[in-house]
């Protein structure tokens, strides 16, 4: 570090060091903070050592002195001298797919351009590369040769990050720390060291001339002057367009393709951009270009202004896009194209329902994919260069890896070690070191357990042996940790020898490097061993004994825990028909039974709660026995699997299921609905604990004692994503508002339930044996056809549920605190709206939509006046004290005296509060305010806090024992007692005095 430090950095300005922080910001990101140092020799003798074993920046410029503090500063219009050309070259699926190849394009470089040795950092998941210069130089003459090398990589389409070459305000990865941002702690290393000759800002300037009129490439002239912002529309400012500039194809995300025609019909300021100004056109092509064919629908829109369009000028913009955009990104918004071009939005039925025109191009939901049935399971095993290796997993064996400051090859020869040296010409030689004739890899994780019980990942490592045979061995991945344990661990399942104990360390860090580049690159295909059904950690779909792929909905055998296999097998049966069972959900496709739609929409939004922050949303119903309330929600559960089994009936009860079996249900259920019956039949309290731990989405953690009654062990919790259904015979709002005391816990709990009664039955609707025998010849078949559609269209189905939301939320126009509920009924609608695409149900949405409007509106003025109920306790405390409160005057003299008189005084012999009209003080027994919150059925400190809400005390008030009434004769008798202060404003006074007047008279 201390050398490419030396070389690279100017010795004069502020060197500026960036180290993530303890502290998170509110979107959930690791803050990072500036350490600043006044020189670089500063630095290199003061290096931050402490800082190095975590992520660590350094910034490639230097900085005007005093311009830059911890947090703030370091921009570009702040930058001094600049010491050094630079790339940042990454290793991925595209571009450079190896170091080797990213080595070799270097190398290639330098040969082309007569350029010296740069420095080639390691930086984890690529390469940072350096050209030093012999002084250091003003970021004006800097910018004009960058451009110049940008101009020669395009021309040579070497895939670089471009916007690095530009930016002077760069940071850089510091050799000594770790890059994190994988979730590995990968080394940054040096792995070439640059050349001692340096060239001079000028050298490089001639040498770029030279290859540029060689190759007969169009100079880059007037660049762009620095810029410390972006232009309006967000575009990156600092790669010049220029015509000579090839820039190489760089691919874009077509995860999710996007129909112009839908948006050119549908939006009237993407049809007149061509008309429009240059910006309103360049908006234009920023969201056409993500569609099918971006390019040439963009050209083709393009073209309606004959006169100005120009083909070479609108492909530099689209290659200018490709390279400084995310490849699915930075669409202008209608905002952006309202504030461009005014007086066409406003007449727009989607202005201020959606974000950007790009959205008009989704796909609508019924240009749903069904899946197919998956064609018969691939061969289990095939060969490779005499491997017989498990089929798609055989090219984690062959490659190269990098571990620590080791680099490694692979081939069906064994594993090397690979090392480098100069060469006579100056260039990196590459030496190979057999490590071991064995090749070993991993071929799968598990996600399991340990014999205790809890989580535990472990991997399925290959041996391939000399004799082209091969070993397994299952290999927690908590024992890769210690060198001598590891080879020692090894060689116990493969016979793994290193004769040199010298290697032993590259031996262990090749097993890391490879399981590193597996985890990093998710070529190890997971298995799990499933605890609970719906959605795994790799968002596969769990449904009885099967699991369903995403992206193709493709069912595989999924490897059960012993219970989940039982519980499958009893409740995920399938019988029937997807259409016996629709017979029976549109028995309730009538207007006045659209609660009943809604728990069937339920049934089918509770795996879309996984979009949503609210791991348990309750939609309640309640009304008189026989209104169809529990028989709805067994066609829910038909869906799914079986009608009766999977209804949890009042938890906790002598009549109902325990305690720990609906927890148990739960934590299997997991992802799918849950129907609870009669849950107001618990007892008031214990209801209120089930409650809330439903919204959490988990139960307690249980600490079991082991065997030694010195330990004991936490069960893991089980846990839960899901949307519950509650019926009942009473509100569970008021049961709830029963069991809390708490104000804090009954507004939480009445921010999860979106509650709807009393419903009642129609007098034509029968509800009869007939509906109760579909349903048991009926079950299973829907959700298994239903889950398969989902997956099959992952991104289709969360772009609708986008949609839905923002439709709801536009509708509604929630507060903060309904966020929940607007989360529980977006995934319960965008259920339906897809059973309905479906054909599984008949219901009218719209009318749906404004039921829920209704309903909605009906539960936000109950909480409303909830709320003006809770801030007028304080009120009423004072009025139900008024006959035993003194109101008093006290007028203060100059000389320290003063003087008081009774205004009023109660005919009581108790006292109990004691009221100063002059500086409106008022002392209230505690013990009154107790009594007083026992009777209302609160808590006393609930009463405290809503005084304090009011600003009529502190946040904490302390009682105080005083003499309440002093100086008034006729109250001598009453000694100290503990009392609350607190400060009403004067409007309060007088309405407490007209109060005593009234009960005077």
């Amino acid at each position: 570090m201390h050398d490419l430090f030396s070389q690279i950095l100017p010795p004069t300005g502020n060197i500026i060091l960036v180290h993530e922080s303890d502290f998170k910001k509110a979107d959930g990101t690791t803050a990072l903070n500036n350490i600043i140092f006044e020189s670089r020799d500063a630095l290199l003798t003061n290096p931050p050592l402490d800082k190095m074993g975590s992520s660590l920046w350094y910034d490639t410029s230097s900085y005007i002195k005093n311009t830059v503090n911890k947090y703030t500063g370091r921009t570009t219009i702040n930058v001094s001298e600049v010491k050094a050309l630079w790339l940042d070259l990454d290793i991925k699926d595209t571009g450079f797919t190896t170091r080797q190849s990213a080595i070799a394009a270097i190398v290639e470089l330098c040969n082309k351009l007569s350029l010296p040795r740069p420095w080639v950092v390691n930086s984890g998941y690529g390469y940072h590369v350096y050209w030093p210069l012999q002084v250091a130089v003003n970021k004006e003459d800097w910018k004009q040769v960058a451009s110049k090398f940008a101009t020669i990589i395009g021309h040579l389409q070497i895939p670089v990050d471009f916007k690095v070459i530009y930016k002077v305000a760069q940071l850089m990865r510091v050799p000594g720390s770790f890059n994190t941002k994988r979730g590995l702690s990968v080394p940054v290393t040096i792995d070439v060291e640059g050349s001692s000759d340096l060239l001079t800002l000028d050298d490089y300037r001639l040498k770029f001339d030279n290859f540029i009129n060689v190759n007969n490439i169009t100079a880059v002239t007037n660049v762009p002057p620095i810029k410390s912002t972006p232009s309006p529309l967000g575009f990156l400012d600092h790669i010049p367009i220029n015509s000579g500039i090839d820039l190489p194809a760089m691919p874009v995300s077509v995860s999710e393709p996007k129909s112009a025609t839908s948006i050119i019909d549908q939006c009237a300021q993407i049809r007149n951009a061509p008309f429009a100004s240059e910006p309103t056109w360049r908006a234009m092509l920023t969201v056409i270009r993500l569609c099918e064919n971006g390019d040439g629908e963009c050209h083709a829109l393009s073209k309606a202004d004959a006169a100005r369009y120009d083909h070479t000028a609108t492909q530099q913009k689209l290659d200018y896009m490709r390279h400084t955009h995310p490849a699915d990104g930075m669409p202008s918004t209608c905002y952006e194209f309202d504030k461009l071009n005014p007086n066409i939005c406003q007449n727009c039925q989607h202005f201020n329902r959606i974000k950007s025109p790009i959205i008009l191009g989704k796909k609508k939901l019924n240009e749903l994919v069904l899946p197919t049935v998956p064609d018969p399971a691939p061969p289990e095993s095939i060969t490779i260069n005499d491997w017989v290796v498990p089929n798609g997993v055989h090219e984690l064996g062959i490659g190269e890896y990098h571990f620590a400051n080791h680099q490694y090859f692979v081939s069906n020869e064994g594993t090397f070690v690979v090392t480098t040296k100069d060469g006579d010409n100056g260039i990196p030689v590459r030496i190979n070191t057999l490590l071991t004739q064995l090749c070993i890899f991993p071929i799968v994780t598990i996600d399991g357990r340990d014999e205790g019980g809890q989580p535990q990942i472990s991997h399925v490592w290959r041996c391939i042996l000399p004799d082209k045979t091969f070993k397994d061995a299952i290999i927690p991945a908590s024992k890769m940790m210690s060198d001598s344990g590891l080879l020692a661990l090894f060689g116990n399942y493969f016979g793994l020898v290193i004769p040199n104990r010298g290697l032993w360390e590259a031996m262990s860090g090749y097993l890391r490097s490879v399981l590193a580049a597996a985890i990093t690159n998710k070529s190890l295909p997971v298995h799990s061993v499933q605890t609970h059904m719906g959605w795994n950690d790799t968002d596969y779909f769990v449904l009885g004994n099967e699991m369903y792929e995403p992206g193709t909905g493709n069912i595989i055998a999924p490897q059960l825990s012993n219970g989940l296999k039982k519980f499958a097998q009893d409740m995920f049966n399938t019988v029937g028909t997807i259409e016996g069972w629709r017979e029976c959900a549109n028995a309730f496709n009538r207007d006045d039974m659209m609660w009943a739609q809604l728990i069937i929409g339920a049934g089918f939004g509770a795996p879309l709660a996984k979009y949503t922050e609210a791991r348990g949303f309750i939609y309640s119903v309640f009304g008189e026995s026989g209104a169809g309330k529990t028989t709805v929600q067994k066609v829910a559960n038909a869906i799914w699997g079986h009608p009766s089994k999977l209804i949890i009936k009042s938890p906790g009860t002598s009549h109902g299921d325990t305690s720990r079996a609906a927890d148990y249900l739960l934590g299997q259920l997991h992802s799918l609905p849950v129907n609870l019956d009669e849950l107001t039949l618990v007892e008031p309290s214990k209801l209120v604990a089930w409650v809330y731990s439903c919204s959490q989405g988990r139960d307690k953690t249980r600490l079991g004692q082991g065997v030694d009654s010195r330990e004991f062990t936490a069960s893991t919790p089980h846990e839960w994503h899901t949307i519950f259904c509650s019926s009942s015979n009473a509100s569970l709002k008021d049961k709830i508002a029963e069991g809390t005391s708490s104000t804090d816990v009954l507004q939480a709990l009445n921010q999860r339930v979106f509650e709807i009664g009393p419903v009642s039955s129609p007098n034509d609707f029968n509800v009869s044996i007939n509906l109760d025998d579909g349903m048991r010849r009926n079950y299973g078949v829907v959700g298994k056809e239903y889950i398969r559609t989902l997956q099959a269209n992952p991104a289709l189905v969360k772009n609708v549920f986008d949609m839905i939301s923002d439709r709801l939320r536009t509708k509604l126009r929630p507060i903060q605190a309904e966020r929940f509920i607007i989360s529980g009924l977006t995934s319960i609608f965008t259920g339906l709206y897809i059973a309905q695409q479906l054909g599984y149900i008949d219901y009218d949405l719209t009318k749906i939509e404004d039921y829920i409007t209704a309903q909605f509106a009906d539960q936000r003025d109950i909480i409303i006046e909830s709320k003006e109920l809770h801030s007028a306790i304080f009120n009423d405390m004072l009025s139900h004290l008024v006959p035993q409160t003194i109101i008093i005057n006290t007028r203060r003299f100059d000389g320290g005296g003063e003087s008081i008189s009774v205004a009023k005084s109660p005919r009581f012999d108790q006292l109990l509060a004691r009221v100063n009209t002059t500086d409106g003080t008022i002392l209230i027994s505690s013990s009154a305010v107790k009594d007083y919150a026992k009777l209302r059925g609160v808590s006393y400190r609930d009463i405290l806090r809503i005084a304090a809400s009011e600003n009529y005390c502190d946040r904490n008030p302390q009682s105080v024992r005083r003499l309440i009434g002093a100086s008034i004769p006729e109250f001598q008798h009453v000694g100290r007692v503990s009392t609350y202060e607190f400060k009403l404003p004067e409007v309060v006074i007088k309405q407490l005095i007209s109060k005593v007047e009234k009960t005077d008279a």
